[in-house]
């Protein structure tokens, strides 16, 4: 890619680092990224002078185990540089949840057990850089630990299962719950995973059915994603 676009970088939390949608609404944007794979060992950006935003993944781990993964705090102490030099911040799932945490608000496992699937999306307070293309859809989560909100937070979205689904966090940083991101594939690849590992959640549905819902609830979610991405970073 060109040295002349400008370079988001995401940080990943987990075994494999799983763009999906990320990857082609980028792209479509004409932004540049590079992957720093934070959960299996890598360093930090040496500076932010090269970095036009940020993208935090989701990941295994609760933004509040700091303890078990120093690196998160490590992490979010760049991350609030980041927001503190005004660039744009996108956070999905534990990448929510830490900017919650950020935030001065609270992470903790929610009452309700994991969530894993589909669940129907209602738009509250959306602004022009967001948007309102999520009302009445369906996004796909698979989370277990929730947020309570600290104070000069602007809750966007809720949902039918965990209330708290997105919200703006400051002007240019914004997180979500659930994964707009997701594909087909990476889908069956959470599946597969955790049915090897006999640690699929009871709430999920068979995979073939969740295959099913996925043709028809993830492209109006993709095109958000796309227009959202534009909206926030260029």
């Amino acid at each position: 890619m060109s040295d002349q676009q400008k370079t988001i970088a995401i940080f990943s939390h987990g075994a494999k680092p799983r763009l999906g949608a990320i990857q082609s609404s980028l792209s479509k944007a004409n932004l540049s990224w590079k992957v720093f794979e934070l959960g299996k060992g890598d360093k930090l950006p040496e500076s932010t002078d090269d970095i036009h935003g940020v993208i935090l993944l989701g990941g295994p781990m609760g933004a509040y185990e700091t303890d078990k993964y120093p690196w998160l705090a490590h992490e979010m102490d760049f991350v609030q540089k980041v927001i503190q030099q005004g660039k744009a911040v996108l956070g999905i799932c534990l990448g929510c949840q830490m900017l919650a945490k950020i935030h001065k608000g609270q992470v903790f496992a929610g009452d309700k057990g994991f969530c894993v699937g589909f669940r129907h999306l209602y738009v509250h307070e959306p602004d022009d850089v967001f948007g309102s293309e999520l009302e009445n859809l369906n996004g796909f989560s698979w989370h277990g630990d929730t947020y309570k909100l600290g104070e000069g937070c602007d809750r966007i979205i809720t949902g039918s299962y965990y209330h708290e689904q997105g919200v703006k966090f400051g002007e240019k940083v914004y997180g979500v719950q659930f994964h707009p991101e997701v594909t087909e594939e990476i889908i069956q690849a959470w599946y597969m995973r955790d049915i090897q590992a006999g640690t699929l959640p009871e709430c999920a549905k068979p995979m073939h059915e969740t295959l099913e819902d996925a043709k028809r609830y993830l492209p109006p979610v993709h095109t958000w994603l796309e227009n959202f991405i534009s909206r926030l970073f260029c």
